[in-house]
């Protein structure tokens, strides 16, 4: 618990550099601020964030191919969620 007030407190820092006004940027990081603390994970939050900008930019045209390790983790924590939940 300790590790996510940590987390927590430095992440407030960070929240005046989110451009708000742009969705595909906003929705990841409300999602990943959002979700470690409700979740009690540090991987959730982050696997919900990194996944939500994946979908985003692929539903939205903006894939770029920079972007490909990106889309691999989006996959690869899809596949652990999904796995997860089966069991």
């Amino acid at each position: 618990m300790p590790a996510l007030i940590l987390v927590g407190s430095l992440m407030l820092a960070a929240i005046t550099e989110v451009h708000w006004h742009e969705p595909l940027v906003a929705v990841p990081a409300f999602l990943t601020l959002i979700l470690i603390p409700f979740t009690y994970s540090i991987a959730n939050g982050l696997g919900f964030g990194i996944i939500a900008w994946a979908v985003l930019h692929l539903f939205a045209g903006k894939a770029r191919r920079q972007d490909w390790l990106l889309y691999i983790l989006a996959a690869l924590f899809l596949a652990r969620f999904i796995y997860l939940g089966a069991s």
